[in-house]
């Protein structure tokens, strides 16, 4: 059966497409000679791979550059990516860049597979699930026997629950398990559960609600708090250290055990621990060599991405169900450009020639350095080249794009740095879709009349 035929007695018994970026792509095999950007996600997005410091306007040369400072965790992952060819020597890797709870890679497969890409990257996360579980065992046991001998020095002046009533206690996940003593390691504070340990290399365990504390290695993100683990159904009471509820029988998480003096539970530790990597992979396929370049570009300027993003964080995240001029919009930038008092759509016919189209782009920079916005879905040769011609000369615009956005969306390319800038404004009035589509009539006339609307 060839390959088109295949893909249409697939989708037969597919059902209604959903929106995924971690779908793959019908007419790859992914075995072959190709090119692969990659991205792979931390379970919840928990900041486990490091911290991006630096500046996000810092030169590359300075002191100061934005960069990740990698935690062990990130160590060893990014010593996993690298060992891939060991494994399968059809695959060269040709960069990669680790983020605090995500990591992108390019992979270059130069012969054919013996199995899939997703058996391959599979692999990667197993081994690294197998690594990371050790460095939990091995710190875990370390933090036990700390606490035990710290018990031990103090059991003349506290009397110390049995080893089958620790056991009672941390199974049924009751709060009174956690003692708190002055020698403890993990001590309590009064607003929040367990913090994780100074001296651990480790950060609070997945399942904490709380993120690690200021001197730990693995800092929480200030834009991306540690989110609760997804084993917990009950949320963390602020007077309550330990977060699960007598009834429930999830374990307590493995830093909250071992605050518990007299014993470590190993055999409860796995139970609670979520997996390292989130299900799936999101991957790009490589059409021209140039576009090799602008990957390569794109990794290596995502820690200033981040930085930047957190600094101007009312211009780079997406706002949605913003209502204006009778329309309901998706919006990433600047939206104080929706209240300049001078707001210009730009309307350029198909039938203008090239002196006219030089006329109008003269006509409306003349303008926006006056004090217009411009206001554009950008849809004729025309008025992309006005639209261009403004934004070249960083001038203050507003774009109607067709497809929408979702929580994690950022600017591409240039417009990430001129929406940082609050120089452009990009306003979406459908829902967001993976799939390359065509752009209807009806849609571009729906779009000027929204610029219509949102100029007057």
């Amino acid at each position: 059966m060839k390959r088109k035929e295949q893909i249409e007695a697939k989708r037969l018994h597919a059902g209604d497409k959903k929106p995924s970026m971690k779908r793959r792509d019908d007419h790859n095999d992914y075995h072959g000679r190709r090119m692969y950007m990659i991205t792979l996600e931390v379970e919840g997005r928990r900041p486990l791979f490091g911290e991006v410091v630096g500046g996000p306007f810092s030169m590359a040369a300075s002191p100061e550059a934005p960069r990740v400072e990698l935690s062990p965790i990130g160590a060893m992952v990014q010593a996993e990516w690298q060992g891939i060819p060991r494994y399968y020597p059809q695959i060269e890797v040709l960069s990669l860049q680790m983020m605090p709870d995500h990591l992108h890679g390019i992979l270059f497969v130069h012969e054919s597979l013996p199995v899939h890409l997703g058996h391959v990257l599979g692999g990667f996360k197993k081994g690294c699930e197998r690594k990371w579980s050790a460095m939990l065992g091995a710190a875990n046991n370390g933090a036990a026997n700390g606490v035990a001998n710290g018990a031990a020095n103090g059991a003349a002046a506290k009397p110390q629950p049995t080893p089958n009533a620790i056991m009672e206690q941390a199974a049924a996940g009751v709060s009174s398990s956690v003692i708190t003593s002055p020698s403890s390691p993990l001590p309590a504070s009064p607003s929040s559960s367990v913090l994780a340990s100074p001296s651990s290399p480790l950060p609070a365990s997945p399942s904490s609600s709380v993120p690690a504390s200021p001197s730990s290695p693995l800092p929480a993100s200030p834009s991306s708090p540690l989110p609760a683990s997804p084993s917990s159904s009950v949320p963390a009471s602020p007077s309550s250290p330990l977060p699960a509820s007598p009834s429930s029988s999830v374990p307590a998480s493995p830093s909250c055990l071992l605050s518990v003096q007299g014993a470590a539970l190993p055999q409860l530790l796995s139970a609670s621990k979520p997996r390292l990597f989130a299900l799936g992979y999101n991957d790009l396929l490589l059409k021209s060599y140039d576009e090799l370049q602008r990957w390569k570009h794109y990794l290596a300027d995502n820690p200033r991405r981040l930085l930047l993003k957190r600094a101007r964080p009312e211009f780079l995240r997406p706002r949605f169900n913003m209502e204006r001029g009778g329309y309901t919009f998706a919006a990433i930038g600047n939206l104080e450009l929706l209240d300049s008092p001078c707001r210009l759509q730009v309307r350029v016919s198909r039938r203008c020639t090239s002196a006219q189209v030089r006329e109008e782009i003269a006509r409306y920079l003349a303008a926006a350095r006056e004090g217009a916005v411009l206001v554009s879905p950008s849809i004729s040769p025309g008025e992309k080249a006005v639209m261009r011609a403004a934004f070249d000369a960083r001038l203050p615009l507003i774009v109607l794009v067709e497809n929408g956005f979702t929580p994690l969306t950022k600017p591409r390319g240039e417009q990430f740095d001129a929406c940082a800038a609050g120089r452009l404004l990009l306003l979406a009035p459908w829902e967001h879709h993976n799939d390359r589509r065509a752009i209807t009539v009806q849609q571009c006339q729906q779009l000027n009349l929204m610029a219509t609307a949102l100029c007057r």
